[in-house]
Protein backbone atom coordinates (compact mmCIF):
# COMPACT_ATOMS: atom_id res chain seq x y z
CA UNK A 1 0.00 0.00 0.00
CA UNK A 2 1.69 3.21 -1.16
CA UNK A 3 -1.14 5.68 -0.58
CA UNK A 4 -1.58 6.93 3.00
CA UNK A 5 -5.12 7.70 4.17
CA UNK A 6 -5.49 10.95 6.15
CA UNK A 7 -8.07 13.45 7.39
CA UNK A 8 -7.70 17.22 7.15
CA UNK A 9 -8.72 18.62 10.53
CA UNK A 10 -8.60 22.29 9.57
CA UNK A 11 -6.99 25.15 7.67
CA UNK A 12 -6.21 28.52 9.26
CA UNK A 13 -4.84 31.74 7.72
CA UNK A 14 -2.59 34.11 9.66
CA UNK A 15 -0.35 37.08 8.99
CA UNK A 16 2.56 36.28 11.29
CA UNK A 17 4.13 32.87 11.42
CA UNK A 18 6.89 30.92 9.69
CA UNK A 19 7.03 27.98 7.32
CA UNK A 20 7.30 24.79 9.32
CA UNK A 21 6.03 21.29 9.88
CA UNK A 22 5.18 19.97 13.32
CA UNK A 23 4.66 16.25 13.89
CA UNK A 24 2.92 15.13 17.07
CA UNK A 25 2.49 11.49 18.00
CA UNK A 26 -0.60 10.51 19.96
CA UNK A 27 -1.61 7.04 21.14
CA UNK A 28 -3.22 5.90 17.86
CA UNK A 29 -2.64 8.86 15.53
CA UNK A 30 0.00 11.17 14.16
CA UNK A 31 -0.95 14.82 13.76
CA UNK A 32 0.97 16.72 11.07
CA UNK A 33 0.67 20.52 11.07
CA UNK A 34 2.07 22.28 8.00
CA UNK A 35 2.48 26.06 7.68
CA UNK A 36 3.19 27.47 4.20
CA UNK A 37 3.90 31.10 3.22
CA UNK A 38 2.09 32.94 0.38
CA UNK A 39 2.75 36.39 -1.12
CA UNK A 40 -0.87 37.61 -0.80
CA UNK A 41 -4.21 36.50 0.64
CA UNK A 42 -6.49 34.57 -1.69
CA UNK A 43 -4.50 31.36 -2.05
CA UNK A 44 -6.09 28.06 -1.12
CA UNK A 45 -4.21 24.95 -0.13
CA UNK A 46 -5.15 21.30 0.25
CA UNK A 47 -3.37 17.98 0.27
CA UNK A 48 -3.98 15.81 -2.80
CA UNK A 49 -2.30 12.69 -1.49
CA UNK A 50 0.43 11.24 0.68
CA UNK A 51 2.56 8.49 -0.83
CA UNK A 52 5.00 6.14 0.86
CA UNK A 53 8.50 6.29 -0.71
CA UNK A 54 11.86 4.79 0.22
CA UNK A 55 12.97 7.98 1.95
CA UNK A 56 9.68 8.65 3.76
CA UNK A 57 6.19 9.97 3.10
CA UNK A 58 5.81 12.52 0.28
CA UNK A 59 2.99 15.03 0.73
CA UNK A 60 1.53 16.41 -2.52
CA UNK A 61 -0.10 19.84 -2.31
CA UNK A 62 -2.92 21.30 -4.35
CA UNK A 63 -2.33 25.06 -4.23
CA UNK A 64 -4.72 27.39 -6.07
CA UNK A 65 -3.68 30.97 -6.81
CA UNK A 66 -6.12 33.85 -6.52
CA UNK A 67 -7.73 35.06 -9.73
CA UNK A 68 -5.35 37.15 -11.85
CA UNK A 69 -7.82 40.07 -11.84
CA UNK A 70 -8.36 39.98 -8.05
CA UNK A 71 -7.36 43.13 -6.17
CA UNK A 72 -5.49 41.95 -3.11
CA UNK A 73 -3.25 43.66 -0.56
CA UNK A 74 0.45 42.90 -0.91
CA UNK A 75 0.93 41.26 2.45
CA UNK A 76 2.54 37.93 3.25
CA UNK A 77 0.07 35.39 4.58
CA UNK A 78 0.46 31.92 6.04
CA UNK A 79 -1.86 28.96 5.70
CA UNK A 80 -1.66 26.28 8.35
CA UNK A 81 -3.30 22.92 7.84
CA UNK A 82 -3.51 20.04 10.24
CA UNK A 83 -3.70 16.41 9.14
CA UNK A 84 -4.62 13.38 11.20
CA UNK A 85 -3.09 10.04 10.14
CA UNK A 86 -3.80 6.70 11.81
CA UNK A 87 -0.51 5.14 13.00
CA UNK A 88 -1.49 1.86 11.31
CA UNK A 89 -1.07 3.69 7.97
CA UNK A 90 2.51 4.69 8.81
CA UNK A 91 4.04 1.85 10.76
CA UNK A 92 6.76 2.40 13.34
CA UNK A 93 8.59 5.72 13.85
CA UNK A 94 10.60 7.62 12.84
CA UNK A 95 8.20 9.33 10.43
CA UNK A 96 9.92 11.21 7.59
CA UNK A 97 7.66 13.66 5.75
CA UNK A 98 8.82 15.25 2.51
CA UNK A 99 7.19 18.46 1.23
CA UNK A 100 7.97 20.60 -1.80
CA UNK A 101 9.96 23.60 -0.63
CA UNK A 102 10.86 22.00 2.69
CA UNK A 103 13.60 19.67 3.86
CA UNK A 104 12.85 16.19 5.15
CA UNK A 105 11.47 16.37 8.68
CA UNK A 106 11.86 13.42 11.05
CA UNK A 107 10.18 12.68 14.35
CA UNK A 108 11.54 10.14 16.82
Amino acid sequence: MNTIVFNTLGIVQSYNSQEEIIIREESNNVKVTITKQFPTPGYSIAIDKILREKSGYRIYFNILSPSSDAILPQVITYKTLTLNIDKSQLGKPPYNFILDGFTTITTN
